[in-house]
């Protein structure tokens, strides 16, 4: 009797750790319900809306950065993760690309050494665009032309043992997916915080552009829990051989 009140409490414990891996633990939500607090080099126009989410209202003067930081969290290093959040590109300009990217601390910048980044741009064919782009410059892949009216929500899903990234937008008026794609051959730097912002450089245009941002949720792989729960067996197992 008692050996099977063990295993029904081991069966257990281990069911809810499995549920857990199963789910993940976020390293960073925000639904900007209230201000964060965020670290902007440029409160004025980089900062929380009362209305409830994060705005960066950004130009291309050369060497001026306007950024909003995240508090750091645990660093995703060769690891897979899920990226989610919401974007409502509200005004565009040519040379003026405000993004949402995830960075290591410390970074001098951000824009051009991401180790993801989703921009709001005006592309060269005239067009406003997202871009999904990884490491710095490369430039993974292209949305289709945004309504800047509209809030979209962006799903990205990193794969480190295939080194993929699938990247899904929908839209947030209609419920329908505005936008999906998956691209192979992808490897993320490490990183340990969010940015938001834009740090312009030459040639400069005085243009200006904004984003709203909101309801931010970034999951790692949860092979940590899954190891837990591993254990656990492992550790029952032994205590009946005994």
């Amino acid at each position: 009797m008692k050996k099977t009140i063990e295993l029904a409490l081991a069966l257990t414990t281990c069911l809810i750790l499995v549920g857990q891996a199963e789910a993940g633990q976020s390293l960073l939500v925000e639904d900007f319900s209230s201000d964060p607090g965020w670290i902007s080099t440029d409160p004025t126009n980089v900062r929380w809306d009362s209305n409830g989410f994060y705005r960066a209202r950004v130009n291309d003067d050369s060497g001026v950065a306007r950024w909003g930081f995240s508090p750091l969290f645990q660093q995703v290093a060769n690891s897979s993760f899920t990226l989610d959040f919401d974007m409502r590109p509200a005004s565009t300009s040519w040379g003026t690309y405000p993004l949402l990217g995830l960075i290591q601390d410390g970074v001098a910048t951000p824009y051009e050494v991401a180790s993801l980044r989703i921009e709001a741009h005006w592309s060269g064919d005239g067009y406003n665009k997202f871009l999904l782009g990884s490491n710095g410059a490369p430039r993974i892949g292209w949305s289709p032309t945004f309504d800047t009216s509209k809030w979209y929500n962006h799903s990205i899903e990193y794969d480190a043992d295939s080194n993929t990234v699938l990247w899904n937008v929908t839209d947030l008026d209609t419920g329908q997916v505005f936008h999906a794609d998956t691209f192979s051959g992808i490897s993320i730097a490490p990183f340990n915080q969010l940015a938001v912002g834009y740090e312009g450089a030459a040639p400069v245009y005085g243009s200006w552009a904004e984003i709203y941002v909101d309801n931010i949720d970034l999951v790692p792989e949860p092979f940590t829990l899954s190891l837990l729960v591993l254990g656990g067996l492992a550790v029952f197992r032994r205590r009946r051989s005994c």
